[in-house]
């Protein structure tokens, strides 16, 4: 039997034995959690789980928000100020810019937030208000261009290469400078920043549906043949 001298003294000794068999035990845990790797098939199922949570969401947002309508706006000095800002053109005659900044996410709170949050319904969204396509063909885009990030850099090339190529189909509706620098500014827009240029895209759309903008007239009347067509 141990005196009481010896338990004493046998107690740093097993101190010492638990905090070295903690250290082991966390340099293992830790290993693993660097050393995992999870399977492509884990990948492509979380994918998909992500897919057709995008697919759910863009179903209720295009209930809850119906069609675009024209000539939304009955304020006349709020009216004046948004064609102000879309009929803002340079002595060239050219339309000098979006109406809204890059960074302008806050002059419309909705845009913003579903823009932050589920930006590509509201991509899909404004290529439907753009009359590029219909809204769930554009939320096939965006779950197209979502696949592509199975395969790492390819999910980025595509993002900045749709996302680029539609903008610069805005600037060519809006009459703005399009082509050469405006492309290497687009391309660091959804680069850098994707959230934004999706607000602003909206946002410049969203405007021209508000005060009857032609750009807008002529998005419905080819929503509508295209309806036509489909029928």
């Amino acid at each position: 039997m141990l005196s009481s001298s010896s338990r004493f003294r046998s107690l740093p000794t097993l101190a010492a034995d638990a905090a070295r068999s903690a250290v082991v035990e966390f340099d293992d845990v830790k290993t693993r959690v660097e050393t995992y790797q999870p399977s492509f098939l884990t990948a492509v199922i979380n994918m998909l789980v992500l897919i057709l949570l995008i697919v759910v969401v863009a179903a209720i947002y295009r209930q809850v928000k119906g069609e675009p309508r024209l000539d939304t706006v009955n304020n006349p000095e709020r009216r004046s100020w948004m064609q102000q800002r879309l009929g803002n053109r340079n002595d060239d005659g050219e339309f000098v810019s979006f109406a809204h900044g890059l960074f302008g996410c806050f002059d419309n709170t909705n845009v913003c937030l579903i823009s932050a949050f589920c930006p590509g319904i509201r991509w899909a969204d404004t290529a439907r208000m753009a009359g590029w396509m219909t809204f769930w063909v554009g939320i096939l885009v965006v779950c197209l261009v979502q696949l592509g990030w199975l395969f790492g850099l390819l999910g980025w090339g595509l993002t900045v290469t749709v996302g680029v190529y539609f903008r610069q189909m805005a600037r060519q509706d809006f009459q703005m400078r399009a082509g050469g620098f405006t492309v290497c500014e687009d391309c660091l827009a959804w680069t850098f920043c994707p959230w934004c240029a999706v607000a602003q895209e909206a946002q410049q759309y969203e405007d021209a549906w508000d005060v009857a903008h032609p750009v807008a007239k002529h998005a419905q009347e080819r929503a509508m043949e295209r309806n036509r067509v489909v029928r």
